[in-house]
């Protein structure tokens, strides 16, 4: 049992019986703390260096984390999680982190390094809620895949990032159902998969599953680096990529774009979204699993069929869904650009 104390060095828990740091005490570690019997933590553990936890973890209490290059392993839940580390340092995580209270990444950033952030608590990352996504992107931001875990009816605020870039995502209005409910949200320093060219778009898009949602229709928020805009911000428009490989645009989206950021009103799915400017702006248009250009019947070829499905699209003007050069029309230029792929293979 443990009131409060201050160790410089390490810290080794091996005892099955549990080591506890009781309500109102503090243990201070200016080193590393490994735990490999059982720990309850009803109150604060501050560690500088690494927290790892290879036995038993049990408690509501805070873990705070301030050393340059702090590591965490720990898949037993935690109370709260703060990161404090120093010239905005990520905390790296060796494990999945599960965080019941509160999680507050204010003033240093998470790296999950290829890990999940599961969060317990019905109210997200409370301390950020007021802020806005602009705001937000100024902000640390986690790095990895984060799962919100649902009960009533209620705003989320994801500070995600990907590649020390902050693409942060703000999500109101969904609500359980009767089941236990969640939702994964992830982004991407990289462009969307699947987006036709040439055209202007973001790189960056953002991935969300969910389970046990009962209202699918949602309000969210995403923000992005004004620097990962490749072309003209101005002629982008939010985006969905949905099962089979169709991209919904902004006519049946209630979606608007601002410079930084894009909000979306519509019904939820399981999908990624982005940004960008389609060359003849359709509500929704469809595109090959294969990710190379003219491969136009999903068969990872460009072969004559390719040709024939192309020719019978030939001299379409406005909606065209084989406009290649974005000039409103299937003419001579689009099939330059064809033939140019003609006889290749698709990775």
């Amino acid at each position: 049992m443990i009131w409060s104390s201050t160790v410089h060095g390490q810290v080794f828990c091996h005892s099955a019986n549990g080591v506890v740091i009781q309500n109102g005490a503090e243990l201070r570690i200016n080193g590393d703390l490994t735990n490999n019997g059982t720990m309850v933590n009803e109150n604060n553990v501050q560690v500088h260096n690494q927290f790892i936890s290879n036995g038993a973890y049990q408690g509501n209490g805070i873990i705070i984390m301030d050393g340059s290059n702090a590591l965490i392993a720990c898949e037993d839940t935690i109370g709260t999680l703060i990161c404090q580390l120093p010239n905005g340092n990520f905390l790296t995580c060796l494990s999945d982190i599960n965080v019941k209270e509160n999680l507050d990444v204010t003033q240093s950033g998470i790296n999950l390094n290829g890990h999940s952030l599961h969060l317990g608590s019905p109210s997200g990352i409370p301390i950020l809620s007021a802020f806005d996504i602009n705001t937000l992107s100024t902000y640390y931001f986690i790095n990895g895949t984060v799962r919100q875990n649902l009960s009533t009816q209620a705003e989320f605020t994801f500070p995600l990032g990907s590649n020390a870039l902050s693409f942060p995502l703000k999500i109101s209005t969904l609500q359980q159902s009767p089941a236990e409910g969640w939702i994964e949200v992830s982004a991407h320093n990289a462009p969307a998969p699947l987006i036709p060219a040439p055209i202007d778009y973001l790189v960056g898009y953002w991935q969300i599953t969910y389970s046990g949602i009962s209202d699918s229709n949602w309000n969210a928020e995403f923000g992005y680096p004004a620097s990962m805009v490749v072309g003209d911000e101005s002629t982008l428009e939010p985006m969905m990529l949905m099962p089979g490989d169709l991209w919904k645009g902004p006519a049946n989206s209630g979606a608007d774009l601002e410079e930084g950021t894009f909000a979306w009103n519509a019904a939820l799915h399981h999908i990624s979204y982005s940004t960008f400017s389609t060359p003849t702006l359709l509500t929704a248009f469809h595109f090959p699993t294969s990710a190379c250009i003219g491969d136009l019947d999903g068969d990872n070829e460009v072969n004559t069929a390719d040709l024939i499905l192309f020719l019978g699209g030939f001299g379409c003007v406005s909606a065209c869904p084989y406009d290649f050069s974005g000039d409103d029309a299937v003419n001579t230029e689009d099939l330059i650009l064809f033939l140019g792929y003609f006889g290749t293979t698709c990775n």
